[in-house]
């Protein structure tokens, strides 16, 4: 057995594992690649000269900067790997320092400086760890980088990479003299997410670091990022640039004491006002400020601080204590000026050991951070950020300073910005799976989320604002966190824009009701003020409503999307297709009916199958069967149009046995609403389900033949698409097969000139059949670990479905990717991936001059290997 493994830095770290497992594909967390040494640094773009480039020599040496949008994330650590040649591997990693982060972001050439902090010795050997990292000096002659030891003679030898194209004193790769082509270089990052190094497990850093005047090494006012000269794990970062002083309430900064004078453990947090928040975000100096809302988190505190000294001119640094006098009474402190602060420090006690340690974190309790703060059993699928649709006070004191649904599609209230509501969007209102969630908490309202499909009529109020007073909630209501006291059953949706707008979640309109409402927010009303069923209307009663989308299967072994599920048969009909997009029966919360998607067109008909399975009651042993939808029906299941009697196109049996095989679907006719599937027009014992709602000889009739009337024969119809935006359907699931189909089509001679082509073409479809088509490989797909899968099938079941992938050569991408034909190619690492391959290919013909074939895949051409011929 010959195999092959990829060691390109496009693949690292895969090949070469490294302890710190990048959170990217590697192609894109990589910034340089290319040989070591002076004689080729010119020939690779440089980070002070352009964004991202690649070299005019071999295209695989590249450079990328850092983005800025992970260049100070917590965890962030550089790597630098060498290798090859006379090179001894080895890399090493460290939290990069201020000036390396700038050269690598901003390409900023600032000579020589401290490498960073915590450098480590990832793989390999590292024969003399590097200190400093040279950023470049001069735009037009001194630039390129170096990592090792510093500048001078003596320092020379220590390098452990570089490239630099002035100087030739630094070429050598792990301290061995090397210059050519064969010394590898890469940098890559990758994100740790480590959490605080110190016992408090919060999202993000502020300071770790002693306590006291003897130990300070930077602070708020100078840096936003920072390390200790004396101990690189001790560090300091300011608040993250995208967050805003109205964000500061919402803030909570712990800070943490442990170790030498400070006894044991002791944490307190708090909440920054505007000054202290910008102090901690920007630097601005605010000196002594109140510390908001504090509390003990952990340990004793003998005096819990009151105030923080924020810096104030030339006196830098922070101080938190319970008064502003120096004294005993300080809990933790790091600052540069001298006087009588000097001598106190860690919770009322004399902090100068250097053992003393302080810890400062932040979390964020805004409310695009939920749900993290308040868990809940169904998980958002999206940041929350964007699935949260409401969040504010409820009841009618602020009902009308928050934006309603029928107002805007967005917008946030002036009182509190935190306050918003944002409609849900059109691509996901009608998702399978979806579900609104409804969360009330704080102040005088027991807390409690409900979760339910929602109705038609809450829909159009969400997504689109639609005023139209009280509706059925939907179904399928759950209690999903808390206590609730009275489950909703009913959604009021607002009736006057003008007057009579907002929301309230409970049990329906009038005075026996009022007391049973779960959550509001209206103005005009105050009979509705109640939070859970207290009564409450205060800024302290929060609400949320978010969704998620769990994406669940249909409620029966088959996985499609759900077109009905319900009881069969006259007497348990809920609502039928000509009458409603989306429905739920009022006997029993768990049978629905939807409709087709509006994105579908009826000339994607051919290309839908509709599934329908009965089973339970009289049905007998569950059964199932399929059939392709004519314009008529496809016209029903999606517009509700009736179509009377229609044929079946198609049809199957899936599972199980079914005495008289449907060959006919009533879709409805004027006031006769509803469906039947039957083997004939007449009223008998040969219907396999129905559901309808007049009245007639049908009644008696419903499942697989059987009288259905008990309520316990229940029908399942679902579909699935088939159509090549769908493709491959088979067990092998295509990233977004929206785009990776580079063909779909029939196949032979015979359709063959129907069909664009590779070589004359970069998409195009078929005369014979629009769903036929064919699009180039574009130019922007990374090829490194490109597989093509070839798949064939046949309806009539004349060929024996299949799949097979392959790596492709040079030759097959080029006509793939430009259309150009170069013969035939070899097929590389080919594997079976689904079905029987009755001949393995090992060639793939990219078609010749003066030849009118398009493509072949097989064991090539001529005699008996025409037999063999794949596609």
């Amino acid at each position: 057995t010959i195999t092959w493994t990829d060691l390109r830095p496009t693949a690292f770290p895969t090949n070469t594992p490294t302890t710190a497992t990048p959170t990217e594909a590697a192609s894109s967390n990589v910034l340089f690649y290319g040989p070591l040494g002076s004689a080729r640094a010119d020939q690779i773009p440089h980070f002070s000269e352009m964004a991202e480039g690649t070299s005019a020599v071999d295209s695989s040496w590249r450079m990328k900067r850092l983005g800025a949008d992970v260049a100070y994330t917590n965890g962030l650590r550089i790597h630098i790997k060498v290798e090859a040649g006379l090179c001894t591997p080895g890399e090493i990693s460290f939290l990069p320092s201020e000036g390396v982060l700038a050269y690598l972001v901003h390409g900023t050439l600032d000579g020589w400086h401290d490498i960073g902090f915590d450098v480590r010795v990832e793989n390999g050997t590292v024969a003399v760890l590097p200190t400093t990292f040279y950023t470049g000096s001069d735009p037009s002659t001194l630039e390129g980088w170096i990592v090792g030891r510093g500048d001078g003679f003596v320092y020379h030898s220590s390098t452990f990479a570089s490239s630099i194209g002035w100087n030739t004193n630094y070429n050598y790769c792990n301290t061995i003299a090397a210059n050519s082509d064969d010394q590898i270089g890469t940098i890559f990052y990758t994100l740790g997410n480590t959490p605080a190094p110190t016992f408090y497990q919060g999202p993000s850093t502020l300071f770790h670091g002693a306590i006291g005047r003897d130990y300070t090494f930077e602070n708020f006012q100078h840096a936003a990022h920072a390390t200790s000269a004396l101990n690189s794990q001790w560090f300091m970062n300011r608040l993250p640039d995208e967050l805003v002083v109205g964000d500061a309430p919402n803030i909570r900064i712990h800070v943490a004491v442990e170790g030498g004078t400070c006894g044991s453990p002791a944490e307190i947090a708090f909440t920054p006002n505007a000054a202290t928040f910008n102090y901690f975000r920007d630097g601005t100096w605010g000196g002594w400020q109140t510390l908001q809302d504090v509390e003990l988190v952990s340990g004793t505190v003998d005096d819990m601080p009151t105030l923080i000294y924020a810096g104030a001119n030339d006196k830098r640094g922070w101080i938190f204590s319970k008064t502003t006098a120096a004294g005993a009474d300080v809990f933790a402190s790091s600052f540069t000026f001298a006087g009588a602060w000097e001598g106190y420090g860690c919770n009322s006690a004399v902090a100068n050991t250097g053992f003393e340690i302080a810890t400062i974190t932040w979390t964020d309790l805004r409310p695009t951070a939920f749900p993290t703060n308040t868990p809940t059993t169904a998980t958002p699928t999206e940041a929350a950020s964007s699935n949260v649709l409401f969040y504010g006070p409820l009841g009618s004191a602020r009902a009308d300073q928050i934006p309603h649904f029928s107002e805007m599609a967005e917008g946030t209230s002036a009182v509190d910005s935190s306050w918003r509501m944002k409609r849900l969007g059109a691509d996901v209102a009608y998702t399978n799976g979806l579900r609104i969630h409804i969360k009330v908490e704080a102040g005088l309202c027991t807390p409690g989320e409900i979760s339910f499909l929602p109705s038609e009529g809450v829909l159009a109020y969400l997504v689109h604002g639609t005023l139209d007073g009280w509706h059925d909630i939907g179904f399928d209501v759950r209690v999903e966190n808390g206590t609730v006291a009275v489950l909703p059953t009913t959604f009021y949706t607002g009736s006057d824009p003008s007057t009579l707008e907002g929301w309230i979640v409970g049990r329906g309109d009038g005075f026996v009701y009022h007391s049973s409402t779960f959550a509001s927010s209206i103005g005009w009303n105050t009979n509705y003020n109640y939070c859970n069923t207290i009564a409450a209307n205060s800024d302290d009663q929060i609400g949320t409503i978010f969704y998620t989308l769990d994406n669940t299967p249909a409620p029966t072994s088959y996985r499609g999307a759900t077109l009905f599920h319900g009881a069969i048969g006259q007497t348990y009909a809920f609502q039928n297709f000509q009458h409603a997009a989306h429905a739920t029966s009022a006997l029993n919360s768990q049978w629905f009916m939807n409709r087709l998607p509006d994105e579908l067109v009826v000339g994607d008909a051919p290309n839908i199958r509709i599934h329908v399975a009965v089973e339970g009651g009289t049905c007998g042993s569950p059964a199932e069967i399929a059939f392709t939808p004519n314009a008529a029906t496809f016209n029903y299941f999606r517009d509700g149009t009736w179509g009377g009697w229609q044929t079946l196109q198609d049809v199957e049996l899936v599972s199980g046995t079914v005495d008289d095989m449907p060959t006919l679907i009533y879709a409805g006719a004027n006031d006769k609403r509803g469906w039947i599937f039957s083997k004939t027009t007449a009223a008998g014992a040969d219907v396999f389900a129905s559901s309808f709602t007049f009245a007639g000889a049908w009644e008696g009739y419903g499942c697989n033949s059987a009288v259905a009337n008990t309520g316990f024969e229940i029908a399942t119809i679902t579909w699935t698409d088939l159509s090549p935006t769908a493709a491959p359907t088979a067990t092998l699931s295509p990233t977004p097969a929206t785009h990776n189909v580079l063909f779909y089509g029939g196949l032979g001679s015979g359709r063959a000139n129907k069909m664009s082509r590779f070589s004359q073409a970069a998409e195009g479809t078929s005369s014979v059949d629009p769903s036929w088509f064919m699009k180039r490989l574009g130019s922007d797909v990374d090829t490194n670990g490109l597989r093509i899968h070839v798949k064939v099938e046949d309806a009539t079941g004349a060929c024996v479905a299949a799949e097979i992938s392959f790596t492709p050569s040079a030759a097959i991408l080029d006509l793939l990717t430009d259309g150009t034909k170069t013969g035939w190619a070899e097929l590389l690492d080919v594997r079976a991936e689904n079905g029987v391959v009755a001949v393995m290919p090992t060639m793939f013909f990219t078609g010749g001059t003066g030849s009118n074939t398009e493509w072949i895949v097989g064991t090539g051409g001529g005699g008996s290997r025409y037999l063999e011929c794949f596609a």
